[in-house]
């Protein structure tokens, strides 16, 4: 029975709807209930207490349902559960129930469907997704295939073009693409990069060429400084510098001093190019500038130092190494500022190294006191000096090359194998840098053009008179012979006296004033020298901090004829010291190492005489 009231607005009941079923009785439920629907879904229903109300087998009413344990779907259904779920009906068919719990009866209604066919239609949904997604699979590689087809094509179309742009002239290297894709714009993109690079390259290209224009004025400049003092190397003298395409600041220089003088320059700049360039110039004009006056080696250390501080920034310096050889006193004097070790190679006994014991030039403004060695040297030993781009291409076999070739072999041969050691080391490995390098062999001391006479076979017969005289005073404390010599004959060479006199009298007054200083003013035993050059020149310096600020006075007088040239020229050395027996000197038939100076002067004077006391000297030396 089913009964339902009908309410007012005030709450009171106004009908009742009434209806009734008779479960043995045809009607919607049971008939659908005994009805199994399509497939295996079917009705039922149950109440709390587990009695079957209703379902497709007539014999199941009123019976207690068959449960298979209390975690059976309809056992808790019976405990309150309400929803859907799986179980293993009676038939054992597995199936998926949906319950709902009647609010008006006590009644638990149950549509139960076999999962298989529950399942049913996502299986057809598969199948038909799988159709669906082999159609687009296939669609997709047709696509795809299509797409990369053309753009292969496209692409290689650009690789062809590509492989072929470095044959073309510049302004022509544009790749051609047909269409508007991803190639096209890479296309596009690649032309744009093409022309950037096309006006990039031209640039460089005009900066390199004027690079080239001032390094190729640069080295022309460098060589045409360098190249007079390389000429003019004598026999046993070898000075050269290998260089790359650029320039690495590397130079080697040579100047002719007074007769038997000799002096050198090995410098290397850092840097590359016209920096490099820019610091080697000034040195080398310097050197030349001041070997020229025959300055000491200090002076021309210091000069090249501060001129470097003026003109470069910081940072930028210059090695070098400074060589002066005097074959009339069988010395040699090296100053090394910064370069690799130079070596004095004795044609007897072991080699010497001479190191390096002053900062480059530029480093700093006060490098402080130079330190020049002093060697005495004898004839045919060698001395041999090089930039670091040597050593980057013998390395270790320096020393070996020099012990085995420079020791004993003719100089002709030890430069050989030099030479032919670098070639060697420039084939197996590129020259990074230049080499400069300088191989002197010590000539024979006394050499004959010095002590030659000079004059003619009579004195000039007409008559002179005196054209220019200059009278000066030189403190041998405060100024070195080497210092005030070369303005002496640049001041003599200004009044007309020439080239090749002017050698005679720097010759002259070398001896002259030599001698009025170490034995005049100090004094010195000459039989020092016998104990080697090192032992008087270590003499002569403590002489000179302890002598009394005395000066040595000379005289330079030239002498023309009545066409107002220049015939003679007389000179007069006088020193404070006591004098010596000069008559005794003129009686002796032999000197040995005494009055060596004096015997030069007396085979290049037209007459050599001396005062009383025997403090001062005078001589007269030929002009043509």
């Amino acid at each position: 029975m089913l009964a339902a009231p009908f309410l007012g607005r005030d709450g009171r009941v106004l009908a009742v709807l009434a209806g009734s079923a008779d479960l043995f009785q045809d009607d919607f439920i049971l008939e659908n209930a005994r009805r199994r629907q399509p497939g295996s879904s079917y009705l039922q229903m149950f109440d709390s207490r587990g009695r079957v109300l209703i379902h497709p087998d007539p014999a199941r009413f009123m019976k207690p349902l068959e449960l298979s344990g209390p975690q059976d779907l309809f056992d808790r259904a019976i405990k309150g559960f309400e929803g859907s779920g799986e179980r293993i009906n009676t038939a054992g068919v597995q199936a998926i129930s949906s319950l709902k719990r009647l609010q008006a009866i006590d009644g638990i209604l149950v549509a139960s469907l076999s999962i298989s066919e529950a399942l049913a239609p996502i299986e057809r949904l598969r199948d038909y997704l799988k159709v669906a997604v082999a159609g687009v699979v296939a669609l997709s590689l047709f696509l795809t295939w299509l797409i990369s087809h053309r753009l292969a094509d496209n692409l290689e179309d650009v690789t062809r073009q590509i492989r072929t742009l470095g044959d073309l002239p510049s302004g022509s290297r544009i790749i051609r693409i047909k269409g508007d894709d991803e190639v096209s714009d890479l296309a596009r993109s690649f032309n744009d990069m093409i022309g950037r690079l096309e006006a990039h390259e031209a640039r460089l290209t005009l900066a390199k060429a004027e690079t080239d224009e001032e390094l190729g004025i640069t080295k022309h400049v460098l060589n045409r400084l360098v190249e007079p003092g390389l000429r003019d190397l004598p026999p046993g003298f070898h000075m050269e510098t290998l260089q790359t395409q650029r320039i690495n600041g590397d130079a080697c220089t040579y100047h002719q001093g007074l007769p038997g003088v000799h002096s050198g320059l090995i410098c290397d700049a850092t840097g590359h190019g016209l920096t490099a360039g820019v610091s080697t110039l000034p040195t080398v004009q310097t050197f030349l500038s001041m070997a020229g006056r025959d300055l000491p080696l200090e002076t021309i250390y210091l000069e090249i130092n501060a001129k470097l501080r003026q003109m470069l920034p910081s940072g930028r310096f210059v090695c070098l190494l400074l060589v002066r050889l005097d074959v009339r006193h069988g010395s040699i004097s090296v100053l090394n500022a910064g370069l690799p070790d130079a070596s004095l190679l004795p044609a007897h006994g072991s080699a010497r190294k001479l190191k390096s014991h002053n900062l480059p030039a530029g480093v700093l403004d006060a490098p402080g006191v130079p330190v020049v060695e002093h060697i005495a040297v004898s004839e045919g030993d060698r001395f041999f000096a090089f930039t670091d781009g040597l050593q980057d291409l013998l390395g270790n076999r320096i020393d070996a090359l020099l012990a085995r070739e420079t020791a004993s072999a003719p100089f002709s041969a030890s430069r050989r194998s030099i030479q032919e050691a670098l070639a060697q080391g420039s084939w197996d490995q590129e020259q990074q840098d230049d080499v400069s390098w300088a191989l002197w062999e010590i000539p024979a001391l006394d050499p004959p053009e010095i002590m030659a006479p000079l004059r003619p076979a009579a004195r000039f017969p007409g008559p002179l008179h005196t054209a220019f005289s200059v009278e000066l005073a030189m403190h041998p404390r405060q100024h070195s012979i080497p210092s005030v010599l070369p303005d002496c004959l640049r001041l003599v060479g200004s009044q007309g006296l020439p080239a090749e006199a002017a050698q005679t009298l720097a010759v002259a007054l070398t001896e002259a004033l030599g001698n009025a200083v170490d034995h005049g003013l100090l004094r010195l035993d000459t039989r020092l020298k016998e104990e080697g050059f090192m032992a008087y020149d270590a003499a002569r310096q403590a002489g000179l901090e302890a002598a009394p600020a005395h000066a040595i006075h000379f005289r330079i007088a030239l002498r023309s004829d009545a066409q107002n040239r220049i015939r003679e020229v007389a000179v007069d050395v006088e020193d404070p010291g006591p004098g010596f027996d000069w008559r005794a000197w003129q009686n002796r038939s032999a000197h040995g190492q005494r009055g060596r100076g004096l015997r030069i002067l007396q085979s290049i004077a037209l007459d050599l005489g001396f005062n009383e006391a025997g403090n001062a000297i005078h001589f007269t030396l030929p002009c043509g």
